[in-house]
């Protein structure tokens, strides 16, 4: 095996659209022992071509279509690297990738594993649409349960290789399309791993529509799915088992808030009905239940927020009549999560629009350092843009 420190391995299905974007981030790493492997996972359309331009540019495989873990596994088999990126075909990594995650790992080697935030990134890769910053580290097994914590893609992550040969590749089932990622952070986190994260936008996930995430009846077997294996796991600690009804819950909670935001009121309500039915102490953890109301409307695929919030709360079944208690505070973590957005995409004016909804629904958020910053950013802009328009009279 040739000595190479990093891999990255990109798995491709019919990928013509965004490959080459993909790619070429890739490639543009300024870390320089690294190797790309793209698996071409049975693609029908243009992708082969586009792959072959690259020539020896990148370590090109083809295979017969048997789904992204196996792709995935494919790439892992031939890699050389100590350190692997598994990057989707149509997500985007800054230059600085390789470089901050491989320093955070050599610098922190405790950790099998270290992730990075994320922006969410249009379709058409004009908009950055959010950002996540989940500020998460250590041991995360419980977190992870209770979807207090939600790694959004491979891409975010770089992995050393020998936490897979200690507890083996990505699970190739049918039933586990679309969540063999999360199964697999699932069963790193309860090896006893360590997760180390990197405060800084390392990966741009792009929001598509066509994607298996976002079939909401899908995404509810395959969660299930997740958690069935999961939890016929021998030998698991009694707190953990103690969380079984509580992660199952959750599943309910997030399929409530796609069924709203795709307007299936009936759906929603019977999902936030089956969510309240499964753990009805979870209604208790009022903080959860807020980020969850929170997300919700703040979701890059959310069209109209405020639309929906107001949808939510018009369609609440009686179990979740509490909900409206904290309606409030919600529309004000909506309107910080938006001013944030406004930032990254450098348009002070939305800024404006959202700092005193904020404010007036949310006081605490003067002693929030970085909304503060951008408060002022937003004013510095005002002040330059009223000072050239008084120049130009």
């Amino acid at each position: 095996m040739t000595n190479t420190k990093a891999s990255i391995i990109i798995p491709v299905n019919n990928g013509e659209r965004y490959i080459r974007q993909t790619i070429d981030s890739a490639l543009a790493q300024t870390y320089s022992d690294f190797e790309v492997i793209v698996v071409d996972d049975g693609s029908s359309d243009n992708t082969r071509n586009i792959l072959a331009s690259y020539g020896n540019r990148i370590r090109y495989i083809y295979q017969e279509n048997k789904g992204p873990a196996a792709a995935r596994n494919t790439g892992y088999r031939v890699a050389n690297g100590q350190y692997l990126l598994f990057l989707d075909s149509d997500d985007l990594i800054p230059p600085e990738k390789l470089a901050r995650h491989i320093d955070f790992l050599e610098t922190w080697p405790q950790h099998e594993l270290a992730y990075s935030a994320w922006h969410f990134l249009s379709d058409d890769g004009s908009t950055i649409l959010g950002e996540k910053r989940p500020r998460e580290e250590g041991h995360l097994l419980v977190d992870m349960l209770r979807r207090s914590f939600v790694m959004v893609s491979p891409g975010a992550v770089v992995i050393k290789r020998t936490c897979f040969d200690r507890i083996g590749l990505f699970d190739e089932s049918p039933a586990l399309i679309g969540t063999e990622d999360t199964d697999l952070w699932l069963r790193i986190a309860a090896a006893g791993y360590t997760f180390g994260y990197i405060d800084q936008p390392l990966l741009q996930y792009r929001v598509r529509h066509d994607s298996v995430s976002s079939n909401t009846a899908r995404k509810i077997e395959v969660r299930t799915a997740r958690l069935d294996k999961f939890f016929t796991v021998p030998d698991l600690p009694e707190v953990i088992k103690n969380l079984k009804a509580e992660a199952y819950s959750t599943i309910y909670f997030e399929a409530a808030a796609d069924y709203y935001r795709i307007g299936d009121m009936e759906q929603g309500c019977h999902n936030l009905q089956m969510a309240i039915k499964l753990c009805p102490a979870k209604t208790e953890d009022r903080d959860w239940i807020l980020e969850w109301l929170a997300a919700a409307i703040a979701e890059p695929q959310t069209k109209h927020p405020l639309k929906m919030l107001n949808r939510i709360f018009a369609h609440l079944p009686p179990e979740a009549a509490f909900l409206k208690s904290l309606r409030r505070q919600a529309v004000g973590r909506y309107h910080t999560a938006a001013a944030f957005t406004a930032y990254h995409n450098q348009r002070p004016q939305d800024i404006r629009h959202h700092i005193v909804p904020a404010l007036l629904n949310d006081v605490r958020l003067i002693t929030n350092r970085g909304f503060i910053k951008i408060v002022l950013h937003a004013l510095y802009s005002w002040l330059i843009l009223t000072r050239q328009g008084f120049e130009s009279l």
